[in-house]
């Protein structure tokens, strides 16, 4: 008997079951007693709204966007999240649209411009090491297909009760 369609379906409907209640374990886990939780301060801001709506907990699988959360977050040191939000955008067109390849070829040329865009965090070494986590990326694509199949390889086969 082929259960092959209807599986799919069923496993596909288990799966985003579980990043719901992932995600809704991250809110709930997030506000520890002290102050308000993300979740709940994200509703009434803009910039915070959109991200937590579409993005904040949800699972990413493509190697560009991988790429992009972990440009966001190096440079989100030592500032808050709502600049980093604000200079998205700018940061898609510093870095071509996180495309690890392309990032991974920057060499002093590319540097020297990044480091020159006002519109972007210009430290030297936030910006090194965007471009050599790119380059790591490149690498473990390589031996495994894609930097999401390697992080899927090391990521736990259920979920934390």
């Amino acid at each position: 008997m082929d259960f092959g369609s209807s599986g799919r379906r069923r496993r596909k409907e288990d799966e985003q079951i579980a990043k719901f209640r992932l995600r809704s374990r991250l809110c709930v886990r997030e506000n520890r007693g002290v102050g308000q939780s993300y979740c709940a301060a994200a509703r009434s801001d803009p910039w915070h709204a959109s991200y937590h709506e579409r993005e904040y907990g949800f699972p990413v699988a493509d190697d560009s966007s991988l790429l992009e959360r972990l440009a966001l977050e190096i440079n989100q040191a030592g500032l808050s999240w709502l600049t980093i939000l604000k200079k998205r955008e700018a940061f898609r067109r510093a870095f071509e649209g996180f495309d690890p390849a392309t990032v991974a070829s920057y060499g002093r040329r590319e540097r020297r411009r990044l480091l020159s865009d006002a519109d972007i965090v210009r430290n030297r070494a936030k910006v090194d090491a965007v471009i050599e986590n790119a380059r790591r990326i490149v690498l473990l694509a390589r031996e495994h297909g894609s930097f999401a199949a390697w992080l899927q390889m090391h990521h736990p086969h259920s979920l934390p009760k």
